[in-house]
């Protein structure tokens, strides 16, 4: 298991994935789940409502960037009464990528207001067991 996961020090794996901007707007600003696993990193960000054609990903310097809008629909701006709960805006958000990352396998996917992108680490990241001599 890597070091990453090793929960009783979340520092190293907080340290890698932190958010470098935050949100642009603090009006919204997703939640993100990190997995990793013996293969790769998996993000999960949670944008309900919006469409595939507002949200930005861009790996950019060894860093994952997901930017977009979440915009009030024009039916919703013109109805009387109005109290929204759910926020709205624009938002970016930043992470640092550890250099296990390869940057030429990243995959990303969007369905049910879910964007899954999935980071592979290169073969040569993975652990290797050392025989030991003597």
């Amino acid at each position: 298991m890597s070091a990453l996961l090793n929960w009783t020090s979340p520092t190293l794996f907080n340290s890698f994935f932190a958010d470098i901007d935050g949100s642009q707007d603090d009006s919204f600003c997703p939640k993100v789940d990190i997995e990793e696993t013996e293969t790769s990193f998996l993000f999960k960000f949670d944008l309900p409502g919006m469409e595939k054609n507002d949200i930005d990903v861009e790996v950019k310097d060894r860093s994952l960037v997901v930017s977009g809008e979440r915009k009030i629909s024009e039916q919703e701006k013109k109805k009387g009464f109005r109290r929204f709960e759910r926020s709205f805006g624009r938002f970016q958000r930043r992470f640092q990528l550890p250099l296990e990352v390869d940057m030429e396998s990243i995959q990303g996917h969007y369905k049910n207001g879910v964007l899954e992108i999935i980071l592979t680490k290169r073969p040569e990241a993975k652990a290797k067991k050392i025989n030991l001599l003597g």
